[in-house]
């Protein structure tokens, strides 16, 4: 199992910026479910999200947000797996974008907060919704 807050910790603590890729909704067949989620710096990944042609481009997308200033933290992307992406799965999946730099201070205090046995929930409140891939 791909322990993604601790990597993440790893991450803001090493400085690196990062982007939390997450399936955020599922319509239809897709190869990965909700909740999956990849961590993507502007040289490596960690996790996936499934493979293929929605990973490629997905990919893509969190190293354009890490290489643009000014963007918003957080985006949500829909993409057609059959239409679009050429996936055989053919359907839909939301894709969450989230930025994550290493002053953001909530990554250390959540992944503490796991680290001691107790229960937690992030919310990300979205304000811009990306158009379709």
């Amino acid at each position: 199992m791909f322990d993604w807050p601790k990597r993440l910790a790893e991450l803001t603590e090493a400085g690196t910026p990062c982007v939390a890729v997450t399936v955020a909704g599922v319509r239809g067949a897709a190869p990965r479910e909700t909740g999956s989620k990849m961590l993507v710096t502007a040289d490596v990944v960690l996790g996936t999200i499934g493979g293929g042609q929605l990973e490629h481009s997905c990919i893509a997308a969190a190293r354009e947000r890490l290489a643009k200033t000014g963007t918003p933290a957080q985006a949500l992307r829909r993409f057609a797996l059959g239409s679009q992406c050429g996936q055989c799965c053919g359907g839909v999946v939301d894709v969450l974008f989230e930025r994550v730099d290493a002053d953001d201070e909530w990554v250390e205090a959540a992944y503490a907060t796991l680290r001691a046995g107790a229960r937690a929930a992030l919310v990300t409140h979205l304000s811009h919704r990306e158009s379709r891939s």
